[in-house]
């Protein structure tokens, strides 16, 4: 299974959204080399697979994390 985690202006992108791909397997989750970057979150929302849904930020989420595409 895998996930995007949609971040606002983190610490190696300053000023910029960033869209990363995460892969969960047998309850370990691990970060992929696949990244989007964009100026807007509009612009990023244009990449997400539509067969995924947006969900809301956890409250004990990192800052920068906005929201997620399941």
């Amino acid at each position: 299974m895998y996930l995007f985690c949609v971040y606002s202006n983190p610490d190696d992108y300053l000023n910029k959204y960033v869209v990363r791909m995460w892969t969960i397997d047998s309850g370990r989750t691990q970060a992929t080399q696949m990244v989007y970057i964009g100026d807007t979150l509009q612009e990023l929302r244009r990449h997400k697979p539509s067969s995924m849904s947006i969900r809301v930020r956890l409250p004990n989420d990192d800052r920068t994390i906005i929201e997620y595409w399941v």
